[in-house]
């Protein structure tokens, strides 16, 4: 039961993935979504371990943000927004952290997702390359595509992505090592001609990852500096300009003839104070789960004022906003345990012959939880599945490897 369960949840966490790219190359939609999702719920009720999450202190918080969330909809500005927006995530992406705990019980299930994942980086490489398009801003997205035709959404997936070439990268098989290091290049390639520069930072703070996570420093900074100067060489001009905009002043922009860059700099600015304010003005439920734009859109207008509809552009502002500090909290601890564990995993595993495989996951799985936390200060996609399949397999294997964690020295699979 367990098996089948994995085996469904690998394609259920890529499905949506599927679909995107079946509009492509087939015109339709391959229904994966559906079979693995019905699948993958029926392995879960019969597995005799659906509470198997509630083990860990990041499944309790889970479980807390799930319940927060439901109690905030009655006291939402607009309740039957704030519903809708729930039966949309919690029974298609917040329980992914559930089913990861109760489906994967070894170290080679979780692998099982690793490597869907990787199969679906591909796939969005190759997409990338047959339908990725420049806009008039000179930024990359894929043109008609239902989750990265814009540039910020498909930078954040490109570098998430590198924690799963980070897999192949630290396997001891030289074939493996090249395949994950030509992906990784493929998608920093890619990555830069979005111009997005939250995910510019984002894989600034992987290299200061790999760097404080290396028992070989020396080596990886020999090898980082190269690594450095070739981005930075390959970057297009556009990206760069972006990046020198970042502090810019509207003077100063408008000596550099590019507003634009600085004012969206400003927005964010602005729309991140904004949810600040609302996050203190409604502490405990918020103005009501992605209700954000619409609660700002309706203040202004009381003392006559029109503003576009935007959200916060930073997915911490915008659960405290919407859902109010206790959600926050559980957010934030859920993002935060799971790198911490992870990062303990590697670190204990490393070198060790008999949890190679371990390693190697928990290495992968820092890398993509801090491309993660650092992406969400400039994006606000706090009710979408990265932060359920990374929490949720994250889970997995803290469970799967809890010998290590107490000390004993068992196999990974007994």
């Amino acid at each position: 039961m367990h098996a089948i369960g994995a085996l469904a949840l690998s394609a259920y966490v890529i499905s949506a993935y599927a679909t995107d790219i079946s509009y492509h190359f087939l015109g339709g939609k391959p229904y994966l979504s559906w079979v693995a999702g019905i699948v993958t719920a029926i392995t879960f009720l019969m597995s005799g371990t659906a509470l198997r999450a509630l083990k860990t202190t990041t499944g309790k918080l889970a479980l807390g943000l799930m319940v927060w969330l439901l109690i905030d909809i009655p006291f939402s500005r607009w309740p039957g927004g704030s519903f809708e927006m729930m039966q949309a995530y919690i029974p298609k992406a917040h329980f992914v952290i559930f089913f990861s705990a109760a489906l994967l019980m070894t170290a080679k299930q979780c692998r099982m997702i690793v490597t869907a994942y990787i199969i679906a980086a591909c796939a969005i490489l190759f997409t990338c390359f047959r339908y990725g398009s420049i806009n008039e801003d000179g930024r990359m997205g894929i043109e008609d595509s239902i989750f990265f035709a814009n540039p910020n959404d498909l930078a954040l997936y490109l570098v998430i992505s590198l924690g799963f070439w980070t897999f192949l990268i630290s396997s001891p098989k030289l074939p493996t090592r090249i395949s994950g290091l030509v992906g990784a290049g493929i998608a920093v390639f890619y990555l830069l001609k979005t111009g997005s520069r939250g995910s510019f930072i984002a894989l600034a703070a992987i290299l200061a990852l790999w760097f404080i996570l290396s028992k070989k420093r020396l080596q990886v900074l020999l090898f980082m500096i190269p690594s450095v100067a070739i981005i930075l060489m390959i970057a297009p001009s556009s990206m760069l300009h972006r990046m020198s905009l970042l502090t810019a002043t509207e003077g100063e922009a408008v000596q550099a003839n590019d507003t634009g860059s600085v004012d969206s700099q400003f927005e964010r600015q602005q729309l991140l104070r904004l949810s600040i304010k609302y996050t203190f003005r409604n502490p405990l439920f918020g103005v009501g789960p992605g209700q954000f734009s619409d609660a700002v859109w309706a203040d202004y207008k009381k003392v006559g004022i029109h503003v576009a509809s935007l959200s916060t552009h930073n997915g911490y502002t915008q659960i405290s906003s919407e859902c109010g500090l206790p959600a926050f909290f559980c957010f934030a601890g859920m993002i935060f345990l799971s790198i911490r564990n992870n990062f303990r995993l590697a670190r204990r595993t490393s070198g060790l012959p008999q949890y190679e495989l371990v390693s190697r996951i928990a290495f992968g799985l820092t890398t993509a939880g801090v491309a993660f936390a650092a992406n969400l200060f400039f994006h606000h996609v706090g009710y979408t599945m990265y932060v359920a399949s990374l929490t949720g397999l994250s889970i997995a294997l803290e469970l799967a490897t809890v010998h290590i964690a107490s000390g004993r020295t068992a196999p990974v699979r007994r």
